[in-house]
C-alpha cells in the first residue's frame, strides 16, 4: 500500500497507508491529530498592540503582518491607525519645537536689553 498524500503520523511524520490504524515506524495511532504548536510569545495580541502604539510605532508593523491571530482586515486597520497615530505624533513634535523656538527667541530678545 502506498501512503496517501498529506496523511502523516502525528508523532514521527512518516507517511501513513490509507488503511493504517497505527504508524508502522513508531506505533502511534493514525487518527491522532498532530499537537498544535505553542503560540509564540510575540503573537500575543496585547504585546503587539503595546509595541505598535507605545514603543515601535511603524517599525512594529512586521509584528502585525506575521501575527496569525489578526485577520487581513484587522491588519489593514492597524496599519491605517499606526500611520495616523505616527502622523499625529510628528505634527505634535513639530508644533512643540516651534513653540520652544519661539519662547527661546523671546528669552534672547529679553536678555539683549
Amino acid at each position: 500500500m502506498e501512503p496517501l498524500e498529506g496523511r502523516l503520523c502525528a508523532s514521527c511524520g512518516r507517511g501513513l497507508d490509507a488503511s493504517a490504524m497505527f504508524c508502522s515506524r513508531c506505533g502511534a495511532p493514525a487518527s491522532a491529530t498532530p499537537p498544535s504548536a505553542p503560540s509564540k510569545w510575540y503573537h500575543n495580541v496585547w504585546f503587539v498592540l503595546a509595541m505598535l502604539f507605545l514603543v515601535l510605532g511603524p517599525f512594529g508593523l512586521p509584528l502585525v503582518w506575521k501575527n496569525p491571530r489578526f485577520s487581513r482586515h484587522v491588519k489593514l486597520l492597524l496599519i491605517v491607525l499606526t500611520v495616523a497615530y505616527t502622523l499625529c505624533l510628528i505634527y505634535g513634535t513639530i508644533a512643540t519645537v516651534r513653540v520652544m523656538l519661539n519662547h527661546f527667541s523671546q528669552l534672547n530678545a529679553l536678555s539683549a536689553f
